[in-house]
């Protein structure tokens, strides 16, 4: 089953603030399955039952992902996601990255007049999660601002918070 936008609980009707993007990361993680199998392009993210209970995500998991060294990729693709959930239920599902974010769009919490365009944006990160019976995407990217969030601090000139794009449940 192909899962595009529309059937998805799509949260990105806040706008993008004009924002794109050509180049992005990849990264896929899954927590509280009895395994699991995330395959896209030629990366996949494997977990087999070894006998330990699944890992409960952890509110700051999200601050942390995003950072890894992983390849910028520029064509969008489709991700096929094989698992078992708590319950022993079998799931699969592809989700087209290509038609989520056909418009290119960044997707971010930051307010248009507090958005500084004068700078190249970094290549963002989607971020996709699989926990249980709910499969979300997130983006997470670097957005410069006009002015330093904390006036102290001169490391505060961007925000970067991960923003979710679509979720489904199974």
């Amino acid at each position: 089953m192909t899962i595009h936008r529309s059937a998805m609980t799509a949260l990105a009707t806040r706008p993008a603030h004009e924002l794109t993007f050509t180049d992005y990361t990849f990264e896929a993680y899954g927590f509280r399955t009895r395994r699991h199998h995330i395959e896209y392009g030629d990366d996949s993210v494997v977990f087999v039952d070894i006998g330990q209970p699944p890992r409960q995500p952890k509110p700051h998991d999200l601050d942390l992902m995003g950072h890894k060294k992983t390849r910028l990729r520029s064509s969008l693709e489709t991700v096929n996601i094989t698992w078992r959930s708590m319950d022993g239920a079998k799931h699969k599902t592809r989700i087209d990255l290509a038609q989520i974010f056909k418009d290119r769009r960044i997707h971010h919490n930051v307010r248009p007049d507090d958005v500084w365009h004068g700078e190249r944006i970094r290549p963002p990160t989607i971020i996709l999660i699989v926990d249980d019976r709910d499969v979300r995407l997130y983006m997470k990217a670097m957005i410069p601002l006009r002015e330093r969030s904390d006036p102290k601090n001169p490391y505060t000139t961007y925000r970067r918070e991960a923003t979710k794009v679509a979720s489904l449940t199974f």
